[in-house]
């Protein structure tokens, strides 16, 4: 019995240190914001893998109709990441890429091509949704 739970024990440990897709670098977590601002170059037959620290405020400051306004961040989703080259993906270190005000996160694109013909810059965007309160009512912009 001891023997069954030891092994139950090693492999949900396991499991648990393998779901993580990345870990976020702590040097990055004093500023808001998604950083590195540059992604490191990725080359043709090598594997690419970079972790991006995702910094999501508690608060912000907004303006609407010209006037300055407070807005508590509840949580921020990546819904798509657009422009990678083929062969590349990403993957949140959060379920759902889900990221709750006030914490800290990452993303990760890694890859790998053999194509010559995507040598270059690749810019990409990060779709994002965005959850929200202001003047005591909640807010998706």
């Amino acid at each position: 019995m001891k023997k069954t739970l030891l092994t139950l024990a090693i492999v949900f440990a396991g499991a648990v240190i393998f779901a993580q897709a990345c870990v976020p670098n702590p040097a990055e977590k004093s500023t808001d914001g998604n950083w590195p601002a540059v992604l490191n170059t990725a080359w043709v037959d090598s594997n690419y893998r970079m972790v991006i620290t995702n910094v999501v405020p508690l608060d912000t400051q907004v303006t609407v109709s010209g006037i300055p306004v407070t807005a508590t961040i509840d949580s921020v989703d990546i819904n798509k990441v657009t422009g990678l080259p083929v062969g590349y993906s990403y993957a949140c270190g959060k379920p759902n890429c889900h990221f709750f005000g006030g914490t800290e996160g990452c993303t990760v694109i890694t890859g790998t091509t053999s194509d010559p013909s995507l040598v270059g810059t690749h810019p990409l965007a990060i779709y994002t949704t965005a959850y929200a309160t202001a003047f005591s009512i909640a807010q998706s912009p």
